[in-house]
């Protein structure tokens, strides 16, 4: 496993460029394929078997979730960017030591964040304004996703300490198997044992727990030249302070984006229950032609962040251009394969329901111009993340929820005739806005600076 390892640092700091961030970018992509089969399951079977109320309430309480996740995610961000940094300095002492910090926060905050969130569940969902079936709905499924948090967060430190050696693929492998198994729980526990929506919960969190044991063995396993040494689980005051300099500026990134998430979820729903179940299966049907933004934004991150540690400041801007670049002309190609096929797979999940149906066709019509925006913008975020400054996706996730989409929502929905439409076309402003920002940010250069402090 070390010599592997070895093979991708000298592939990522000496290889071809492109060819390296397709090879890093491809199980990121698999990775987000699995993802989206698995929301297209969920999807499949809760609105066929359910009802499209039930399906709308998955999609309305996903805020909430990425809300509590937010601090995984932001930890995750630091520890990547901090250990492909440590890994592309060849200094694997350092790599263990925010391993081992990384995973005693996680481990921690996991079990306290997935018991609360739990418990406070009833609470959150009545203040986001959700009534009558909707309601019902999300509590029943909310309460039981909550204790998939502490696997989350243990599989987001496996994660990052394979991502920053470069090995994207074991994640993957994990995931599918994961995913794998919840398309095969999903419809004994919603249909045969009559679950429901209870159901899609529970299959979730038993198939993300059945890959832990392993997800923790391989953690500490010694084949791995990044690997949890149990002298570095204790607390250090200056690893940790590292951290969380790198972490918290993600997690409010993440934090204020879901709880614009949530908001734009209260205004959508101001529309309906219907206008919400179209958001969510629009979401769900083009993530399958997001992946490669996803995908490229992901190995950009370790791509960026060794060579930063490396000194190979160049090649960590020569990979900018050329990364974003075919991100984005491959996501022009799938907003043309979207607009053809919208119809025959909105028809697959939705079929009692004429007015989802139309309302979903309308809002991939907007989306599909979104695509390649989001090339951009997730490649920015990557570079950002494996730069380890953080502070400019805190930026641009403020400025484009909260400065930019809400207000906008605002203004269309009273001042205009535009409808739910006026929702769809924030999003798009939006996001030509940050992508033109995102720009002037990556050109001047301020990222290539390391962000180690031990």
């Amino acid at each position: 496993m070390a010599t592997s390892m070895n093979k991708k640092r000298e592939m990522i700091l000496k290889g071809s460029i492109f060819t390296t961030i397709l090879q890093l970018a491809g199980p990121l992509m698999l990775g987000n394929l699995a993802q989206t089969l698995y929301n297209l399951a969920d999807a499949y079977w809760v609105s066929n078997k359910v009802g499209y109320e039930a399906f709308a309430a998955i999609g309305y309480v996903w805020p909430i979730t990425f809300i509590f996740l937010s601090f995984s995610i932001g930890l995750s961000v630091a520890a990547t960017s901090l250990i492909s940094q440590s890994v592309g300095d060849d200094n694997y002492d350092n790599a263990n030591r925010f391993a081992g910090q990384f995973f005693i926060i996680s481990l921690f905050f996991g079990l306290i964040m997935g018991i609360t969130g739990s418990l406070i569940t009833p609470l959150v969902i009545h203040l986001m304004g959700a009534k009558g079936i909707l309601y019902d709905y999300s509590v029943q499924y909310l309460q039981i996703a909550f204790f998939e948090m502490p696997l989350l967060f243990l599989y987001h430190v496996y994660k990052s300490m394979r991502d920053s050696q470069g090995d994207t693929l074991s994640p993957t492998i994990l995931l599918f198997i994961s995913v794998g198994l919840n398309v095969v729980l999903d419809p004994i526990f919603i249909v045969t044992f009559g679950l429901g929506v209870r159901g899609a919960a529970l299959a979730t969190v038993l198939s993300r727990f059945v890959i832990s044991g392993y997800v923790l063995k391989k953690m500490f396993s010694k084949e791995s030249q990044v690997h949890i040494v149990r002298e570095y689980i204790k607390p250090d005051k200056a690893v940790i302070k590292n951290l969380l300099k790198i972490a918290l500026p993600s997690t409010a990134g993440q934090t204020i984006s879901a709880l614009g998430f949530s908001v734009m979820n209260s205004a959508i729903v101001s529309y309906g229950e219907e206008t919400i179940a179209a958001f969510s299966l629009g979401n769900r049907i083009t993530n399958l032609f997001m992946m490669p933004a996803f995908g490229i934004g992901g190995a950009i991150s370790a791509f960026v962040g060794q060579n930063i540690g490396a000194k190979q400041y160049d090649r960590a801007k020569k990979s900018v251009f050329i990364a974003i670049s075919f991100s984005f002309g491959v996501l022009i190609f799938g907003s043309f394969i979207t607009y053809l096929i919208k119809v025959p797979m909105i028809n697959i999940f939705i079929k009692k329901s004429p007015e989802v149906i139309e309302l979903s066709k309308n809002y991939m019509n907007i989306l599909c111009f979104v695509f390649p925006l989001m090339a951009i913008i997730q490649g920015f975020f990557g570079v950002f993340s494996g730069s380890g400054h953080t502070k400019y996706t805190l930026y641009l996730s403020l400025g484009r929820l909260w400065l930019l989409r809400i207000p906008m929502i605002f203004i269309f929905g009273h001042f205009t005739n535009l409808g739910s439409n006026g929702i769809w076309y924030a999003m798009l402003i939006s996001n030509v806005i940050i992508s033109i920002v995102g720009t002037l940010i990556i050109t001047q250069g301020k990222w290539l600076k390391s962000t180690i402090q031990i």
